[in-house]
């Protein structure tokens, strides 16, 4: 910038107006010049600084009835688009005899009995009952839902763009849906005009069935209208910057984290209510999408009114936390505190920790976060830490909340495999 004043002055003295004209030019354009360079120091900090989270990206999760979303639509959000088929899209296919996704159910049983039960392979029967009350037989299947797992990936990548550390979602229910398929039809179904009801049978399985609850969680995922028709172009170190403001009036103090999808962000502010992108190509749509973390800040009294237990990633301080990602202390303490210092396992006690080269028995933990790669360390030279941990009280939630807790220790210490024993 100094280069643009040193050339406004070599010009106008090259001219021959008088001198108090000039001077007054000089001023103005000196001014002019000062203010271009303190405009261009202001995005060149919005550029070489992240998009600073000050609020939570604390995930909780839960199952709710479909019937009772409105009544907290301002907190808990559906993971996945709860809409069915239309009747005629259901009519249509049965008349064909293909097979088809006729809805989606939560299984509500334990990790090891609901492995068993997918072992098995089962076929149900069903019948479908049409408006002149004629039965047609039919079996359907349970084939596992992965949808979910692809929005929790998705969300993964988002935070990422983001720059924000990834902490793994506790989130049980989404890893027991199942999608129902319609797949055999024991009768001629072309002739039915109008489908009066259909009617499923899942046998033993019945009472675990929850075809009306779906998995929810306090992130509301929309699209936002840019507030300008067109992005304002900022010429900076030779380079053109696209500025995109968005709307985040009813966020109010929620941290919200912006998808660019395919578009690469130099950075992202966030001042009062407005949201700014800044971007190194110009983006051909008027649209953005975001993701708004409702703060849960009374847990207790929202779950006086759900059935079902709301879990959470949410994570206490505890001592020497932040060396703990910086710099890997491996101790027994460490780990101890990481696991304590979640709210659903807070009463887990661990027993015995031991690093070993190999351990035929324990529980393996899944994965949650599979779609992040660690090549770095081939998976058969990583030692493994077996932990014994003491539950009190074990549900069907048990073995799930070893799986998370396995996964976030995954992300933290990669170089281990984990096994585990409850006593």
């Amino acid at each position: 910038m100094k280069d643009l004043r040193q050339l406004i002055e070599t010009k106008l003295a090259s001219t021959d107006s008088p001198d108090p004209f000039m001077d007054t030019v000089k001023d103005v354009l000196i001014k002019i010049a000062e203010y271009q360079e303190q405009f261009l120091e202001e995005v060149r900090l919005n550029i070489a600084s992240s998009y600073d989270s000050t609020g939570s990206t604390d995930v909780f999760t839960t199952l709710i009835e479909k019937t009772q979303l409105q009544k907290y639509n301002n907190i808990f959000f559906p993971i996945v688009d709860p809409s069915r088929l239309r009747d005629t899209e259901i009519l249509r296919n049965i008349k064909k005899q293909i097979a088809f996704k006729f809805d989606t159910c939560y299984v509500h049983l334990g990790y090891d009995a609901l492995k068993e039960w997918i072992e098995k392979d089962c076929r149900f029967e069903g019948k479908l009952i049409d408006k002149n009350g004629t039965e047609y037989a039919f079996n359907f299947k349970l084939y596992k839902n992965y949808d979910y797992e692809k929005i929790e990936e998705e969300l993964y990548h988002v935070f990422y763009k983001n720059n924000i550390e990834w902490r793994t979602i506790n989130s049980p229910y989404i890893r027991k849906m199942f999608d129902i398929i319609i797949c055999d039809h024991m009768d001629d179904t072309s002739s039915i005009e109008e489908i009066h009801r259909i009617e499923l049978n899942f046998g033993d399985l019945e009472k675990y069935i929850y075809r009306e609850y779906i998995p929810v969680w306090n992130i509301e995922i929309r699209e936002e209208l840019c507030l300008q028709k067109r992005p304002k172009v900022l010429p900076l170190e030779e380079k053109n910057y696209y500025k995109y403001d968005l709307s985040i009036e009813n966020d109010g103090e929620e941290t919200v984290l912006l998808d660019s999808e395919d578009i690469e962000i130099e950075g992202i502010t966030r001042e009062g209510d407005q949201l700014t992108v800044l971007t190194l190509e110009e983006a051909n749509r008027s649209y953005w999408k975001l993701y708004s973390f409702k703060p849960i800040n009374s847990l207790r009294d929202i779950s006086r009114d759900i059935k079902h237990p709301i879990f959470s990633n949410h994570q206490r301080p505890y001592s020497s936390h932040k060396n703990t990602f910086k710099y890997f202390l491996k101790t027994a303490a460490e780990i101890k505190g990481i696991v304590v210092s979640h709210d659903d396992l807070k009463e887990w006690n661990i027993l015995d920790l031991q690093v070993l080269d190999d351990y035929e028995g324990g529980i393996y933990g899944e994965d949650y976060n599979v779609f992040i790669k660690n090549r770095l360390i081939p998976y058969d030279l990583r030692k493994i830490i077996l932990i014994v941990f003491d539950v009190k009280e074990k549900n069907e939630f048990t073995y799930d909340l070893l799986h998370f807790i396995f996964s976030q220790l995954q992300l933290i210490f990669p170089e281990y495999r984990w096994r585990g024993e409850l006593k």
